[in-house]
């Protein structure tokens, strides 16, 4: 990784917290810390940012015009559009509010998933139970 980038990168997450779950807690369980990391499901980058979350942050905030295949390892980027996904599900789709679990859950699992658990349609899976731990969020 560039020496620029990686100094970038430890600016943006260095602190930072989103709620009370820091961003580099969710770096580290969705990707442990790998910006080459590459899920089943081609959810890519430091924050594993699926093709469809991109294309809601650069729907939502058109000045993010970067490439998924392009720029989704690129540690900075990948953080900054992870970040405002953050902000999208909890501005957006829970309308201000929402606990941090319920933030993690629709990040991690998906805003459809989130819905089926709220309506008792669905339970919390172990990896979803054992990651919202590693986040940091009280059960």
């Amino acid at each position: 990784m560039k020496t620029l980038n990686m100094i970038a990168l430890m600016l943006l997450i260095h602190g930072t917290a989103y709620a009370d779950v820091r961003i580099d807690r969710i770096i580290q369980v969705e990707s442990s810390g790998n910006p080459r990391a590459v899920s089943k499901a081609d959810c890519r980058g430091l924050m594993q940012m699926s093709r469809i979350a991109w294309a809601d942050v650069r729907k939502h905030y058109p000045e993010m015009k970067y490439d998924f295949d392009k720029y989704a390892f690129d540690p900075v980027v990948n953080v900054r559009m992870g970040t405002l996904y953050l902000e999208i599900i909890k501005n957006k789709y829970l309308k201000g509010g929402g606990s941090d679990k319920d933030i993690l859950i629709c990040y991690h699992d998906g805003l459809g998933n989130w819905k089926k658990w709220k309506r008792g349609e669905r339970k919390l899976g172990r990896e979803m139970l054992q990651n919202l731990a590693r986040y940091g969020v009280k059960i």
